[in-house]
Order: C-alpha cells, then structure tokens, then sequence
C-alpha cells in the first residue's frame, strides 16, 4: 500500500489549491487544515465553515500515464466512499449514504437525509491528457449552527449526537483513501454504483418538466435518463442539478 505525504495547517486559504502547488513536485499528497477561507463547493461556490470544527482535506496526485475516463470518474467515487466510511466508523449506530454525484447524507434524528459532506473534483489537463488530479473533502463534524439556507439541508456529527473529535475522522478518511486505493478501479465504481442506487429512480432535473428516470449510470460517471410520457432522452453530468429520494 502507498503511504500519501501529508501536510498539515492551522489556517489555509484553500487545501486544494495548496495540494495543486505540491503535486508540481510530489506524486501523492493530502492536504488538510483546521481552518480554510477560501474553499470552494460545486458551482465555484464557496465554502469557509468553521475553526477547528470540519474536515478540510486535499488529496493531490499527479499522473505518470495517460488515465482512461472511467479512471478518472473512480477517483470521484474513491473520494466518496473513503468519506462515508469514515463517518461510518466514527458513527456506527447511524445511516449514511451516497447522492449523484458527489455528496454524503446523513439521516438525521428527524428522519430526513441531510447532507453531512461534499466531494470536489479538479483534474488538470494538458490538451486532452489528465495530467493531475485534486479531490476536496469537506466533512461537518462540530457545527451546531448552520445558515437558513441550509437550515433543514445540512447537518453534522456533533448535530445528532455524535461527539467526537476532527481529528479522528481526518485520519480515519485518509486510510480509507490509502485502502480504497489498493482495490482497483473497477471495484471501486462497482461499489459506487451500487452505494448510488440510482438507477431506476425519478428524478426531477432542475429547469425541466417533471417525469425523468434514470435509465443507466454510464461509463462514463454520467446518467442517462429517459422522459416518461415523451420518451425523450437526455444525459446528465456533474453540472447539471437533479433532486431525488435518498432510499
């Protein structure tokens, strides 16, 4: 099993963007703070949280060889399960899953999914070669407060009665990361889709008439989906927002 390089730091701008300065020179690194102000989320929105209060971790590898698109899309999985291991092992009693494309939910004491942790992705290119690859986990373990946006959307450890220490659950993520490493890359997206169980469920994609179902989680780590009354196809990606029922 390979060991990551890590670097540690009380207060960061971005562990991203610091794990994209050292893979310039290191093969593999992970990144992690007790403070970032400058985080980002999907849709460059961006995410700061807490002192001491969240995971803030990058891990950053930089690719010697030409990587297939299924591997990359397996680094996105990776990232996902590694995250909701960890919450698993640090919250056994409790129910955790999967949401397309790059979230974990936690089911709260109220009995609804609320999302606990995010995944963020950022592959660099030279022409159409990947040549590195950052993943941004953010994970809520302290915060009792949340903004009224995200009110009865979000949630953390400590909000439902699981006190328990950042960093633990950063070096819980980390070997999780080192382990999911050693399986492979088909095993990891065959477990993914299977965490996922997206397939077959309605989803609403926002800005489109209701009525969608997922037909196939491809290849590619995108969904198809098919209208239906109309029949209409339409593949979904990353970018795209889609609302469904976790379960």
């Amino acid at each position: 099993m390979y060991k990551i390089k890590r670097y540690h730091f009380s207060q960061i701008s971005s562990t991203n963007d610091y794990a994209k300065e050292l893979i310039s020179s290191e093969k593999f690194v992970a990144v992690t703070a007790d403070y970032q102000w400058n985080g980002r989320g999907r849709g460059e929105k961006v995410w700061e949280g807490d002192q001491a209060r969240n995971v803030y971790c990058s891990i950053g590898m930089r690719h010697d060889t030409r990587l297939r698109i299924e591997h990359l899309i397996a680094l996105q999985a990776q990232g996902c399960l590694a995250a909701k291991n960890a919450l698993q092992t640090a919250a056994p009693g409790k129910r955790f899953a999967l949401k397309y494309p790059n979230d974990v939910l936690m089911l709260s004491q109220d009995n609804t999914w609320k999302k606990i942790c995010g995944v963020l992705v950022e592959h660099e290119f030279a022409g159409s070669v990947c040549v590195s690859t950052v993943i941004g986990i953010g994970i809520n373990i302290r915060p009792k407060n949340f903004p009224a946006t995200l009110l009865n959307r979000a949630t953390s450890l400590l909000n439902e009665d699981i006190d328990i220490q950042v960093d633990s659950v950063t070096e819980t993520l980390v070997r999780e990361w080192e382990r999911w490493t050693e399986m492979g890359t088909g095993k990891i997206l065959e477990k993914w889709k299977g965490e996922l169980h997206i397939e077959g469920k309605i989803v609403e994609i926002v800005g489109e008439s209701p009525g969608w179902t997922v037909k196939a989680l491809l290849e590619d780590g995108r969904l198809l989906t098919r209208h239906m009354i109309t029949g209409a196809e339409r593949v979904i990606d990353n970018g795209d927002s889609i609302r469904y029922e976790i379960g």
